[in-house]
């Protein structure tokens, strides 16, 4: 993969559908990124509640591209692909409405990675509760070599360059909760210990996402093992150490 030039540009992708509780964090977050080349692509399905205000009023004042983009509701991996086929940024990133930057300077830290040549760059989350107070982080602790199909980037801090979806495909919107477990398992094993860790928290993510609500528990394994009967030879095997391996990744915090 050649280096980026200076100053390249990064597409992010916010997902919105009556989001306005918690969007006002995910936009700052951004407006005050000091990295100046930022296209934001906002994908709302049908939101009824503030939300498109919300983003009015942050795209008149931020200095970034802001494009919204409006999706009648057809899943995340859907709405993500459709906001991918649009955007004009090197490098493709999702910050979700209910998350938002660690600080300032993340996304400059991001594209320095990618100016050196990585297809991939990924970086720390810290989960926090309504009260914002850290219940836990994921951290990356393995040697890249180790990475086998049970290994895979926390989707919400991953920031991937648009030539791996042009080359490998987009995600499969067949997947309620595991189509970006797919996207990457996909992906050449040497592409993925090349991809990059930025060894610091990006992005602050609050609980009761997607994947993590109790009541998406069993549909998560069943799409994990899904994903693993596709791509792995050792599938089960590899199921058990995609969950041994939260132990090591998440840290928890009394």
């Amino acid at each position: 993969m050649s280096c980026l030039e200076n100053n390249a540009k990064i597409t992010l992708i916010t997902l919105t559908l009556n989001s306005s509780e918690t969007l006002n964090d995910t936009l700052k977050s951004v407006f005050e990124q000091d990295y100046s080349n930022i296209e934001h692509l906002i994908v709302d399905g049908n939101s009824t509640d503030s939300t498109l205000s919300i983003v009015e009023e942050y795209s008149e004042k931020t200095k970034h591209k802001v494009v919204v983009l409006n999706k009648t509701p057809k899943g995340i991996y859907n709405a993500l692909n459709y906001a991918i086929q649009k955007a004009t940024g090197d490098v493709i990133g999702v910050i979700h409405s209910d998350d938002y930057f660690a600080s300032s300077n993340c996304v400059g830290l991001i594209m320095k990675k990618f100016n050196s040549g990585k297809y991939c760059v990924f970086g720390n989350i810290d989960i926090i509760n309504n009260q914002k107070n850290i219940l836990r982080t994921w951290r990356d602790s393995y040697d890249p070599s180790h990475r086998g199909f049970w290994w895979t980037p926390p989707h919400t801090a991953t920031y991937v360059h648009k030539k791996l979806y042009e080359k490998y495909g987009v995600y499969d919107e067949s997947y309620v909760i595991s189509g970006d477990y797919d996207f990457f398992c996909r992906l050449p094993r040497e592409v993925i210990q090349d991809f990059e860790h930025i060894n610091q928290t990006l992005v602050i993510q609050r609980n009761g996402g997607v994947s993590t609500k109790p009541i998406n528990f069993f549909k998560k394994n069943f799409e994990d093992m899904r994903v693993l009967r596709k791509y792995s030879n050792k599938p089960l095997k590899d199921f058990i150490n995609k969950k041994l391996s939260k132990i090591k990744q998440l840290h928890n915090f009394s």
